[in-house]
């Protein structure tokens, strides 16, 4: 077999080559658009509690690093008084519905938390799949086992949230295992992802090597494992 040898003018058919399709590559990426994510959470921008907290950093990465997607965040919750939820969940289908028609969504991100977040999110997943649109659950709730486990008429369709999404994600190894155990179907397709925070920056180095003072905010009970540390 001969070599092949490179001359000037094969390089530069081969430069010219590899830029077109670079350059068609791009083309391709610029045609298809940014990925348009519906993120759904609880209360919105500011809201308490972990998971709010967790979407504002999201919101903030998303602006500041990924040009590419598009988050249409939705409020299920709301802010405010609890009899005020049923119509801000509604507010929350007819929003979803209508970016599904206008084609202004890939998929779906849905944090699932404790108390009546678990109900919200079940609705939203169903009509979800009734609209075809694949979905991410992303399980916060330190209570879920315990709420899967006691909801006996309800097994069947809390197993379907999980088995019919596309991917999980989860905070630890323990609720991934929660989850594996029972759904074997779902290990495949599990996500570790821990809570997180944007790294601080102090403009004097030195208070690195001082000594920590830490302050516990919100509910540090036990399902918080302060003790631990």
């Amino acid at each position: 077999m001969t070599g092949l040898k490179m001359t000037p003018s094969l390089a530069c058919n081969l430069k010219q080559t590899g830029g077109a399709r670079v350059s068609e590559t791009r083309s391709n990426e610029e045609a298809a658009g940014p990925l348009q994510v519906v993120i759904v959470a609880p209360l919105g921008a500011g809201g308490q509690g972990g998971v709010d907290r967790m979407m504002d950093g999201l919101r903030d990465a998303l602006q500041d690093r990924f040009a590419n997607i598009k988050a249409h965040f939705i409020t299920t919750r709301g802010p405010g008084s609890i009899l005020l939820s049923p119509l801000f969940l509604a507010h929350a289908i007819v929003r979803l519905l209508l970016l599904r028609l206008l084609g202004r969504v890939d998929v779906v991100h849905i944090d699932l938390s404790a108390h009546g977040s678990r109900y919200r999110k079940l609705i939203l997943a169903r009509i979800s799949r009734i609209c075809r649109l694949p979905y991410v659950l992303h399980l916060h709730s330190g209570q879920f086992d315990c709420f899967w486990d006691s909801r006996k008429s309800m097994r069947k369709e809390i197993d379907l949230i999980f088995l019919r999404s596309q991917r999980i994600i989860v905070l630890g190894s323990y609720w991934k295992q929660m989850v594996s155990d029972r759904i074997p179907d779902c290990s495949g397709k599990m996500i570790i992802v821990p809570n997180a925070t944007r790294i601080a920056i102090f403009k004097n180095p030195k208070v690195m090597d001082e000594v920590a003072n830490i302050l516990f905010l919100g509910l540090p009970d036990q399902k918080k494992v302060c003790r631990n540390l």
